[in-house]
């Protein structure tokens, strides 16, 4: 039998995508979104987005809700408080708001990157496998590191495929061809291992 989660395990979880039900001050259960875990640091406190499921009196339809995570003492569960205070609130937006533009920016750094990816693996024929949607689907969730790795592999690749179009036209010396055409294979493999 799977151990019962608790409150605070269910918060921390990023895979969970099930409602998460909280009580009010009645006893009436209310079923929430979670929208994100916000960490303002030091001792500013851990916060959640919540976004409630129901109407909720006193809130606007798809009014989110930050709630403070305060741990217990042995940090296996916890309480949440909702917030009043604007300050509070604004801060925790702020840092949200900028999760968001950093998350858009990957994004489109992403679909950049395969982009290219998928012109010169077309081009060369090289690893048919890894089309654009393949490899927007490896790079989902990365973080700027990993990216920055993905981008600099593809930029050996690039410059690859450059002594390649260059052997070929001046050259036509297939052996080298062939011979750059694996490297850009090993390098994909690389590419496409750590992540």
């Amino acid at each position: 039998m799977a151990e019962k989660q608790t409150l605070l395990d269910i918060l921390l979880n990023p895979e969970n995508k099930e409602p998460i039900t909280l009580q009010d001050e009645n006893g009436e259960e209310i079923k929430f979104e979670q929208v994100a875990n916000i960490n303002l640091g030091g001792d500013k406190g851990f916060y959640t987005i919540l976004l409630p499921i129901d109407k909720m009196e006193g809130f606007e339809e798809n009014e989110a809700i930050v709630f403070e995570i305060c741990p217990n003492e042995d940090f296996d569960d916890c309480v949440v408080k909702m917030i009043n205070d604007e300050e509070k609130i604004n801060a925790v937006f702020d840092v949200y708001d900028e999760m968001i533009e950093k998350l858009a920016a990957n994004n489109e750094k992403i679909q950049d990157l395969a982009k290219r990816c998928d012109s010169v693996m077309k081009k060369y024929e090289v690893a048919p496998k890894f089309n654009f949607e393949k490899i927007v689907q490896t790079l989902d969730g990365a973080d700027e590191e990993d990216i920055k790795y993905f981008e600099t592999k593809l930029e050996e690749i690039e410059r690859s495929s450059e002594l390649i179009d260059m052997i070929a036209e001046n050259l036509s010396l297939k052996e080298e061809n062939e011979k750059l055409k694996e490297k850009i294979r090993l390098l994909e493999e690389d590419m496409f291992s750590k992540n």
